[in-house]
């Protein structure tokens, strides 16, 4: 099923670089460029790749990351927590918050949206859908893409955004490549929503103890 899913995803990725070389693809916004380090050849998000895990004692959730002790992760300095993997160009960064009313999926999308100042009509949607999870949260998931013609770039997305009660769980990766590393970004989009949102878990003081996994250092993104 996975994979039918990522040949899906390949064709939808490829019908948009076809339009990103003809020149006709979306411009790309003012918003900051993640610029780590230049991405290695061999891709590090196999799913076959041991999740390492972070627990968030700030946002209360369990986040399942592939090549876990790569990625810097700072969970105090933003609203947000933001983890980096240089070594494949992507940031991860992930917020729960109280809404203040009753939360839907699609509340805590448009507060997500505007929290992270994106505006998605300069998104192309290539895939969405409805799950539900963490435990009883009602989310939506989005991949989406961005292409800048100038700098010959594309900008991979996915999005998660959960309700529950008054609660909003939401998730953002972004994950940037050339044209020619389409196969790879798509692969990532799928480990991410495969992954990272379904293996994210929430405190539950009454569950049954986990098994022991692998921690993550919590490390600040500036000197």
């Amino acid at each position: 099923m996975a994979h039918a899913r990522l040949d899906k995803l390949n064709l939808r990725l490829a019908a948009l670089v076809l339009t990103f070389a003809s020149g006709c693809g979306p411009r790309e916004g003012d918003r900051t460029a993640l610029r780590p380090e230049a991405a290695p050849n061999r891709e590090v998000f196999a799913p076959e790749r041991i999740l390492a895990h972070f627990h968030s004692k700030r946002f209360l959730v369990t986040l399942a990351l592939p090549d876990g002790r790569a990625w810097q992760i700072n969970d105090h300095a933003k609203t947000r927590l933001v983890a980096v993997h240089a070594r494949t160009q992507t940031q991860l960064e992930l917020e729960a918050f109280d809404l203040g009313e009753l939360a839907s999926r699609q509340k805590c999308r448009d507060a997500a949206f505007s929290r992270l100042e994106i505006d998605p009509r300069t998104h192309s949607v290539i895939e969405q859908a409805v799950v539900v999870g963490p435990e009883a949260y009602d989310a939506e998931l989005q991949s989406t893409l961005e292409a800048s013609r100038e700098k010959q770039e594309i900008r991979a997305h996915f999005f998660a955004f959960a309700g529950f009660l008054r609660h909003c769980i939401t998730m953002h990766v972004v994950t940037i490549g050339k044209p020619e590393t389409l196969e790879t970004l798509s692969d990532r989009l799928v480990t991410f929503r495969t992954q990272v949102w379904a293996h994210l878990e929430v405190d539950d003081f009454l569950a049954v103890p986990r098994e022991k996994r692998t921690p993550i250092r919590d490390e600040s993104l500036t000197p």
